[in-house]
């Protein structure tokens, strides 16, 4: 049986990937079966015991201003405006067969991923594509050990952390951002943008979960059963954009569906 080659360093296999020959490698000793009956692999990696200095974001702001104009007066010349007839004459290829359209255009791109595949290793090549990213992530994606013992002390109650309170601690390279954030439970996420220090204020209604862990946004709420809070803006925008996401994974999990 012929040996697995290693996989590269993530830089050098996102800068092969945009090359003429695109070769995907896959780790399948640091994964695992979600269920028995599903074929689905996540990644198990060990927690990293290096840590960064700094953290250095990814800007996904555009690279220029965009500029208002006043619209033509017909849906033609609107039209004109973009693709004038010469030029779409000369583009213009009849054929029977269709063209392969799979390449995004040329932008900046900020994609949100729920927890099931995402790890450190992911984000460093998406950036290295120009792609920012942002997720939840698992104790086994590969996060500082620090923050993997955090969740854990969360999970059994033993985190003495006020809700809203967060730590960031950036990878070795400085360019993906840990971040551990409390809520109704702690929150780990990774994001190739946020630094961690972005909030946005949102509705939030005061949760019924007897779990222990909950303890610290009951204390946040009080009586109050509604109330303005200040939001993790990663956390906050990870929600608006993956919601449905996250329960047709919760479903999976849960069911094997």
């Amino acid at each position: 049986m012929a040996s697995i080659p290693p996989a590269p360093d993530p830089a050098v296999a996102a800068a092969f990937e945009v090359s003429e020959d695109i070769e995907l490698y896959i780790r399948v000793d640091e994964a695992e079966r979600e269920q028995p009956v599903d074929c689905t692999y996540r990644p198990t990696k060990p927690a990293a015991k290096e840590r960064g200095t700094r953290f250095d974001p990814f800007s996904v702001e555009p690279i220029r201003q965009p500029q208002i104009k006043e619209l033509p007066s017909t849906p033609l010349l609107l039209f004109q405006e973009f693709i004038y007839e010469s030029q779409a004459n000369l583009w213009a290829s009849y054929t029977n067969y269709g063209l392969p359209a799979n390449k995004l255009p040329l932008a900046i791109y900020h994609v949100f991923l729920d927890n099931l595949f995402l790890s450190s290793e992911l984000f460093t090549v998406l950036r290295v594509l120009k792609i920012g990213a942002t997720g939840t992530c698992r104790i086994n994606s590969s996060i500082f050990k620090r923050l993997v013992q955090l969740k854990k002390d969360d999970t059994n109650s033993k985190l003495c952390w006020i809700w809203g309170q967060i730590e960031t601690v950036p990878t070795p390279d400085n360019k993906v951002n840990q971040i551990a954030w409390k809520d109704n439970a702690l929150v780990l996420l990774l994001s190739t943008v946020y630094e961690g220090t972005e909030f946005t204020i949102c509705i939030r209604k005061r949760p019924t979960t007897t779990y222990a862990r909950a303890r610290a946004i009951k204390q946040f709420f009080g009586a109050e059963p509604v109330k303005e809070a200040p939001v993790l803006s990663a956390a906050a925008d990870y929600n608006d954009h993956m919601g449905a996401v996250d329960r047709g994974d919760q479903l999976r999990q849960q069911e094997g569906l």
